[in-house]
């Protein structure tokens, strides 16, 4: 006769077994990227962009999707990596996807990453579109990168209306979240910019976005011209503290 004990670890051991062949987390090699599930890193961080979006059409299940954004000539800023990556906007399964080094892109055109198939990774994980942040940027040799807002979908797009939506992970509590968008010549255009805030002023203590969540907004800048923002982000803190960062992007009709 076997024990309680010997059959429990038995069971424990075929779902073991069960968990490794039904999800594909561990990185993936593919043609054009590697894509699975990858340990987070920005758990601590005050901010991390995780994506920023033209335009996103919802998909379902079995769908290969492309990725289109627009890289500018590289001008004064010397050799380039580019990549496309994409992450959940709200982490359950760890996702990850990466393009390789190894694509080769235009610049001054429009590129576009495919194929992106989700049945390799993202159906077997059970994620939803809405749960999926894309991001698309350059490095140079200051290290420091240049978004590049993304258009995401199962067939061809044509531009419209430059609304982007950006997701910025936070890893603090913030009571507010205040949104300074500036040109490569320093000046402020006149955008409409949302009110992310709890209003502390007449709420104290209340918190606009908890520690470990993505606050997601958009920006319109559909009417200014083409060329390389940056976009300070202040948070106001309950103790008074103001973690901030900067993103730049380059925007493109």
């Amino acid at each position: 006769m076997f024990g309680n004990a010997w059959i429990a670890a038995s069971w424990m051991r075929v779902g073991l077994s069960l968990l490794v062949l039904t999800n594909p987390c561990g990185l993936k090699n593919f043609s054009n990227r590697q894509e699975g599930c990858n340990i987070k890193e920005d758990a601590a961080a005050d901010y991390k962009l995780v994506g920023l979006h033209g335009t996103f059409q919802p998909f379902g299940r079995n769908s290969n999707l492309q990725v289109r954004f627009f890289l500018p000539l590289s001008g004064e800023d010397g050799q380039r990596i580019v990549a496309v990556q994409a992450v959940e906007v709200q982490g359950l399964s760890n996702y990850f996807m990466q393009s390789k080094d190894s694509i080769r892109w235009h610049e001054g055109d429009w590129n576009t990453f495919a194929p992106w198939p989700t049945k390799d990774v993202i159906d077997p994980l059970n994620l939803f579109s809405q749960n999926i942040a894309v991001l698309a940027f350059y490095k140079t040799g200051t290290g420091q990168p240049v978004y590049l807002p993304v258009d995401i979908s199962t067939q061809e797009i044509k531009s419209g209306p430059r609304k982007y939506t950006f997701s910025v992970f936070h890893g603090q509590s913030l009571q507010k979240l205040d949104l300074i968008l500036t040109d490569k010549a320093g000046v402020a255009p006149k955008i409409h910019k949302p009110e992310l805030t709890c209003r502390p002023e007449i709420h104290p203590g209340c918190h606009y976005s908890d520690a470990g969540n993505t606050v997601t907004f958009d920006l319109d800048l559909s009417a200014l011209p083409d060329g390389q923002y940056r976009l300070k982000l202040i948070g106001y803190k309950v103790d008074g503290s103001k973690p901030t960062t900067e993103v730049l992007f380059y925007h493109h009709q």
